[in-house]
Formats: C-alpha cells, structure tokens, sequence
C-alpha cells in the first residue's frame, strides 16, 4: 500500500508515522520524507506491505499528526494501464513479462496497436490486443476510435 501525507513540519513525525504503522504490524518497505523549510511544510511517501487493515490507518494517523494533515491511504497501489503500440516488441514483451510476475506496479488492462504484429505476445499472457490501423484515416478519427477502446476500461 501507498501512503502519502503532507502536513506543518514538526519535530518527531516520523517516529510518530512509525509508532503507527508498528501499533497495526504493518513493515514500512520504503519511506522518503521532505521539508519544505520555506513553507514549514512535511512531505512523506511510505511504501508499505499490503495490509487487510488498511481503512484503519488514517484515523489512527490523524490521532499523531498536525490538525492540517493531509493523508491519502491506497491499499492498491497497481495503477490500471493500457498500453499503445506499433511494431517492435522489446518494450511489450518486458512489459507483459513484469505484469505476468506483478513486479510492474500496474495492471496491463488491454494493448491498442496500429498494427497486428504482436497480437500473439498478447495473447500468449492472456492480455486483450485491439489492431486499430491509422492508414486510409483521418487523426481524427483514427484517435476517437483509440478512445472507443480506451472507454470500455475504466
């Protein structure tokens, strides 16, 4: 899970932030923090184990932190993404390798190509492959059908 927060800079955050995610068992896998010293404001970005508890974490986090915090608990970090492609494969196939592994960080929702080259990489990880050609088209309308696809992935 992701957290995020900023808030008025204070001595002992962190340790508070810690203490928090101790009191729930939740392992801290990586956090970086910033001050603003102009703004007397804190910034901290802790990536974190996921974690069944996770809606509870930001009452408790308000308990410790300033009346003007701002906090944002993301238990689902994978962002959801579509991928637009042509003919070269490299980039695809290192692609759909990390998302089959879920080490990409996102979920690969379905590919558009302008071409049907790598419809069979598609395919073989059971991703959705839209051929969408641009030729003989206006950018117009070659984009507004891009769109239609895009639309059926929220």
């Amino acid at each position: 899970m992701v957290i995020l927060i900023q808030c008025i800079d204070r001595v002992g955050l962190v340790a508070s932030i810690a203490k928090v995610l101790e009191q729930k068992n939740v392992n801290i896998n990586s956090m970086r923090e910033h001050v603003d010293m102009d703004a007397n404001r804190f910034f901290a970005r802790l990536s974190t184990e996921h974690h069944t508890e996770a809606d509870m974490l930001l009452p408790l986090l308000r308990t410790v932190l300033p009346d003007d915090a701002v906090i944002h608990v993301n238990p689902e970090p994978d962002k959801k993404i579509i991928l637009l492609v042509t003919k070269e494969h490299h980039c695809l196939s290192d692609v759909l390798v990390r998302h089959h592994f879920k080490t990409l960080g996102a979920s690969v929702q379905c590919v558009i190509g302008n071409h049907d080259t790598l419809k069979n990489i598609c395919d073989r990880f059971d991703i959705p492959f839209f051929n969408i050609t641009h030729e003989n088209k206006t950018k117009e309308i070659f984009e507004s059908e891009v769109l239609e696809v895009i639309k059926n992935y929220p």
